[in-house]
């Protein structure tokens, strides 16, 4: 394990990005590429796309310190972070996610607060990247993330920065998780005794939503089942769930909600609600928990 400083030409900080669809990996490039008077780093491209790396990253190598490394077939983004991690040379390590872009000042101030905090976090946009959203709003945009299941607070996976020490000491991503790496991760890292991550708020990463209802809704029921599983996981260290009365009351509000929105089109984060809690009725059978 290396200490900050132990080589004479150290590359310090190191960007791993995960990358499974490449389409808008040249605008994530193009802000690093932009970043201001930030410290040298290099980018690690874990590439999953199943395309030629080449044809999004070529144009960034004058401008940027890139290497590209090759996924493991069928491999987890979690399992793609940690290979980056694998292959980087630095010792303080940002991730970001593929179709995400950041702020000029990104690097420079999460390394700063690298110094100062072994584990942090940007703020997150959700409206640069998606006009068709214009009044979206995201819980990271003030803190960390603490509704989505009421246990310890969590950071996106695509905006944490992290001491290289610390991520080895924690073990990395879950491998296994194809949802809510992030919260398991950050969860690990508290139950071993280290504070959540600290909020960098001049850093800003502009998240990129999914514009089609229908994968969204996927997404959220994907979530909830991995709720389910999370619960079985972390019910002992304290993670709550509803009772059967508040459960019950949750749906019939959600269901009556919904059918009231439906005709006016108003019905897409009650849509979300719904997909969310059937996914976590479904884990909840798989994973032999009551989580509904």
């Amino acid at each position: 394990m290396r200490a900050l400083g132990t080589d004479p030409n150290p590359t310090q900080v190191s960007v791993v990005i995960p990358c499974r669809d490449d389409t808008y990996l040249p605008a994530t490039l193009a802000s690093l590429a932009a970043q201001n008077q930030a410290p040298s780093f290099e980018v690690i491209v874990v590439d999953d796309s199943g395309h030629d790396p080449a044809l999004g990253v070529d144009r960034f190598r004058d401008s940027l310190n890139l290497r590209v490394v090759a996924a493991r077939d069928a491999a987890t983004d979690g399992e793609n972070c940690n290979a980056g991690v694998t292959a980087a040379r630095g010792d303080l390590v940002l991730f970001v996610d593929a179709d995400d872009t950041v702020n000029d000042e990104y690097v420079r101030a999460m390394v700063d607060a690298l110094r100062l905090h072994p584990c942090v976090c940007s703020r997150v946009d959700v409206v640069s990247l998606n006009p068709w959203n214009p009044r979206g709003t995201h819980p990271q945009q003030t803190g960390l993330v603490t509704t989505d299941m009421g246990f310890l607070p969590f950071a996106g996976a695509g905006t944490l920065g992290i001491r290289r020490a610390l991520f080895e000491e924690i073990g990395g991503f879950d491998p296994s998780l194809r949802q809510y790496k992030d919260a398991d991760f950050c969860w690990r890292l508290q139950l071993a005794g280290h504070k959540a991550p600290f909020l960098v708020e001049t850093a800003e990463l502009h998240y990129r939503l999914e514009a089609r209802n229908v994968i969204r809704l996927r997404k959220a029921a994907a979530r909830g089942m991995a709720e389910a599983y999370l619960y079985r996981r972390y019910r002992h260290a304290g993670m709550p769930r509803q009772t059967f009365g508040q459960a019950a009351a949750a749906w019939r509000s959600l269901v009556w909600g919904l059918l009231r929105t439906l005709p006016a089109r108003r019905g897409e984060g009650l849509g979300w609600d719904l997909a969310t809690r059937a996914g976590r009725l479904v884990g909840s059978l798989r994973y032999r928990v009551w989580y509904f």
